[in-house]
């Protein structure tokens, strides 16, 4: 094959050519932006993706804390400290920001439905966990596992192997979604408080949860951890127009005081987590 001498360097240097890189950003563009249900699961990009997306919010996240210790100025510790210079301000004291100590629980939907987006998201929050110190992980479908100690792998094949055990070993494969006694498990482990941030990752389908007067006894649950909770925040991989047919019960978690956005693409879940 003849090549030209531009082209030879940067085939040898391991660098695809200037059209295969337009053409694999263009792909990657229709990967991030497009209906998450449509991907294929097998995709081994999307995986790729989704920890370049986490590493990104890592890093703006490092930079969002650089920026507020450095910008603020505390006048009265500036004025005392540059007593030595006549009170001109040479030495610029800054504030000492106060911790804010946030506690992100993620509660995730491994039902047959959400499965696959849900081992998405475990991906993204892998690679940016640093910056979620407090952060805790669950996974449910009609039972709540805790997946927290699985971040701590240094190689993610090996955290998503262990979690597939315990999944099998607590008959969680593909199963179906039943939010009233998987919420109530969640509950009992999560040791929910005034600093909680409760982000569940679902399509707010309770296939199989009992109901009371014909409303999911769910709602009940989303409305005790309202109230307990700083907040409660669901995001939704399904289009906004499958919302509140069939089982879905989006609506009566909203009234039952749980924020829901739509999440229906790769960026919209990776927006939402880097402004956390």
């Amino acid at each position: 094959i003849q090549m030209g001498a531009e082209q030879a360097m940067e085939y040898f240097a391991g660098r695809p050519i200037l059209e295969d890189r337009d053409k694999d950003l263009a792909r990657d563009n229709d990967i991030l932006n497009s209906d998450l249900s449509k991907l294929n699961k097998y995709d081994e990009r999307v995986f790729e993706l989704c920890v370049e997306l986490g590493r990104k919010i890592a890093n703006k996240q490092s930079r969002r804390k650089r920026l507020a210790r450095s910008n603020k100025i505390d006048m009265r510790r500036t004025m005392r400290q540059n007593m030595k210079y006549g009170g001109v301000p040479i030495d610029l004291v800054h504030v000492k920001k106060k911790p804010h100590r946030k506690q992100h629980l993620f509660l995730n939907d491994v039902s047959g439905s959400c499965e696959w987006i849900s081992s998405w998201f475990f991906m993204l929050m892998f690679a940016c966990q640093k910056t979620f110190k407090d952060s805790r992980m669950f996974e449910f479908d009609n039972r709540t596992i805790e997946t927290t100690e699985f971040l701590k792998e240094k190689y993610m094949v090996n955290a998503f192997a262990e979690i597939r055990l315990l999944r099998m070993r607590n008959m969680m494969v593909r199963g179906t979604s039943n939010m009233f006694t998987a919420f109530e498990s969640f509950m009992k482990q999560a040791d929910i408080s005034n600093k909680s941030y409760i982000i569940l990752l679902s399509d707010c389908r309770d296939w199989a949860g009992p109901k009371v007067n014909g409303i999911p006894a769910s709602v009940e649950l989303i409305s005790q951890m309202s109230s307990m909770a700083k907040k409660v925040i669901i995001l939704n991989p399904e289009d906004k127009k499958k919302w509140d047919v069939v089982d879905s019960c989006v609506s009566l978690y909203r009234g039952a005081g749980a924020q829901v956005y739509e999440v229906s693409t790769l960026n919209q879940l990776a927006e939402f987590v880097a402004d956390m």
